[in-house]
């Protein structure tokens, strides 16, 4: 069950009817602020008590808090509905500066001299208290520096996050409010997503946003005698070159270049070392799994609860999924649980597109960076073997090949590859062989056109035998008396003649069966609003349907002066429904479609009596 605080004053839960919101809706990311909004009537107590930037908003799910915040933004319309926006308190980060310093330690000194020079210029109830922190570096030390005045929020993200990974992660705690930075989460056991369980939809994207296949690595920044600044570079260590590529990657995507810069690294060589594990990743796609399921959590107390930071186990057949997957990021209808969406991470998939299919292992899909670069290695110099003998003075570049120094080179294709320089054949003879080539050498083989004619013969005399197949009607021997079998075209009947025409008697009074929904019938009512509201605005009405448990869809459509349109914002609890009028409306009917699941046996004895 969710409920919403301010400071320590509970002022929403979804079954009290003096605490009711309009769409509560939160939103959380990794190492991102996370935001609330809800929007408010001016009959609610806690109207006038929230005030911006001061009060502290609190969303809980059970008894474990899922998110704080302040409001930063409130907006009424012309009815006084106030619609609230709610910031994550990592956005305190965003009220200090970090004034200008130079530090050279380890990763938790830093960010921990991050967190004081921040606590030093907030009261109490905005500062922070330095946790677990796991990320390290390579060298065991980092050296970072500023001249500016940053926002503390800014200088987190660009000189830890950008550059070291990781995770920020806030952690809620009884004697204040820890900061971890995490190299990754723990894996606990959490909940499934199944296919034909708890999976309702699935979308993959797979994006080249920060692909690489040319980097010119950058070190610290120093000064020559005159005082000029530059900043340390590979040319030294690498040929006279200020970048490096990989050929591989380069003759799949082209060259995109980019500039990587390591403020803490002030030596050639290691720069260079730096720059040669940070490509191998550089051409690896992003992908992101955007999904939409059931929180199993809602109808099972004894099922963990989904969260941020959880790796999930994610099985579907049909999409070629069996792996776990981090959840990185989800948006939450607190009013409307059921309607949940998230996504999980997929970051760094592979140097090519790999796409899901319905027979490919995902787990194979979804190789390491590490496994990947000893195959793209493996490549490398499988094809630079060859290169000594086959490249060709006179090749205009048709085929790829890589040479003892790792340049991409033309060379000639093996001579049964080499289709381009033959002669054309203008007709198939029957002795004619066409190549097939298994999956080694030894299982190549040959086919002779008149094989291939007389297989394409047998599936194609088939089809001609359908399309020239015919029958009269003196073959049916069985073919029905129309003239006194069937009713003639001009027979009609009137309503009169019609013994079981349903009858209609209060709109909102059938309730019906629409469905199950895991094995809970699924109900549907629908309520017409003959009264409708003539001005635009946000409006609320009971539904009086009684011992609901879950409320799984609602929609709302307005029929007025013959056209039809749908109401928004509409959602509901389990005493009201509430909708908007975006425009005014002189005369029509408002009918609102609620689908629901009810509070069995006990519990609904027990409902009716409260």
């Amino acid at each position: 069950m969710y409920k919403i605080y301010a400071n320590d004053t509970a002022i929403w839960t979804p079954n009290d009817n003096e605490k009711k919101f309009v769409s509560p809706k939160l939103a959380l990311e990794v190492n991102k602020l996370g935001s609330l909004s809800f929007t408010i009537y001016p009959n609610h107590k806690a109207y006038d008590l929230l005030v911006k930037m001061q009060t502290i908003i609190s969303v809980y799910q059970d008894n474990e808090i899922l998110f704080k915040g302040r409001i930063f933004s409130d907006k009424a319309d012309f009815r006084k509905a106030k619609k609230v926006e709610i910031e994550g308190i990592l956005g305190y980060f965003n009220d200090s500066i970090v004034r200008p310093y130079s530090f050279t330690g380890d990763v938790p000194d830093y960010l921990e001299m991050l967190i004081n020079q921040h606590n030093n210029q907030m009261p109490g109830q905005k500062q922070f208290k330095l946790g677990n922190v796991t990320v390290t570096d390579p060298n065991n030390y980092i050296t970072r520096s500023s001249s500016d005045y940053p926002k503390t929020w800014e200088e987190i993200e660009n000189k830890l996050i950008k550059l070291l990974g990781g995770y920020i992660v806030i952690r809620y705690e009884e004697d204040g409010n820890y900061i971890d930075y995490l190299a990754d989460f723990p894996t606990e056991e959490t909940q499934k997503i199944e296919y034909a369980v708890n999976l309702l939809d699935l979308d993959n994207e797979v994006k080249a946003d920060n692909l690489a296949t040319c980097i010119i690595p950058l070190g610290a920044s120093v000064q020559d005698d005159e005082g000029n600044s530059s900043r340390i570079t590979i040319k030294d260590v690498n040929n006279g070159l200020d970048y490096i590529y990989d050929p591989i990657v380069e003759a799949v995507y082209g060259r995109i270049s980019k500039t990587v810069t390591w403020d803490d690294v002030t030596l050639p060589e290691n720069l260079l070392k730096k720059a040669q594990e940070w490509i191998k990743t550089a051409a690896l796609l992003e992908g992101t799994l955007t999904i939409k399921a059931v929180d199993l959590h809602l109808i099972d107390d004894q099922i963990q609860a989904f969260r941020i930071g959880q790796y999930i186990p994610v099985y579907s057949v049909p999409h070629g999924i069996n792996e776990d997957l981090l959840l990185t990021k989800f948006d939450l209808d607190l009013s409307n649980p059921a309607n949940f969406t998230f996504s999980l991470g997929r970051t760094k998939t592979s140097f090519v597109n790999l796409q899901f299919t319905n027979n490919t292992d995902s787990k194979k899909v979804l190789r390491s960076a590490e496994q990947i670069s000893q195959e793209v290695n493996q490549i490398r110099n499988e094809v630079g073997n060859k290169v000594d003998s086959n490249v060709g003075v006179g090749n205009t570049g048709k085929y790829l090949g890589i040479d003892a120094l790792g340049n991409v080179v033309p060379v000639d294709p093996p001579a049964e590859f080499d289709i381009h320089s033959l002669n054309t054949k203008a007709t198939i003879a029957e002795n004619d062989e066409f190549p097939i080539y298994g999956p080694n050498v030894t299982e190549n083989r040959k086919l002779l056109w008149s094989t291939i004619k007389s297989v394409l013969k047998s599936y194609f005399d088939q089809i001609y035998d359908a399309i020239n197949h015919k029958h009269t009607i003196s073959d049916i021997e069985d073919f029905p008396d129309l003239e006194n079998t069937y009713a003639k075209k001009d027979h009609n009947h009137t309503v009169s003649d019609i013994e079981d025409f349903p009858k209609i008697n209060h709109y909102q009074g059938e309730e019906i069966v629409v469905g199950s929904w895991f094995s809970e019938p699924l109900y549907r009512s629908v309520i017409q609003i003959t009264d409708l509201e003539t001005e635009a605005g946000s409006f609320n009405r009971p539904h009086n349907i009684i011992d609901i448990s879950l409320i799984t869809r609602v929609e709302g459509i307005l029929v007025s002066n013959g056209s039809t349109q749908y109401l928004s914002n509409v959602s509901a609890d389990k005493t009201d429904i509430f909708y908007t009028l975006d425009t005014v409306t002189e005369s029509g009917i408002g009918y609102l479609v609620i689908e629901y699941t009810k509070l069995s046996g006990e519990e609904g004895s027990e409902n009716d009596g409260v």
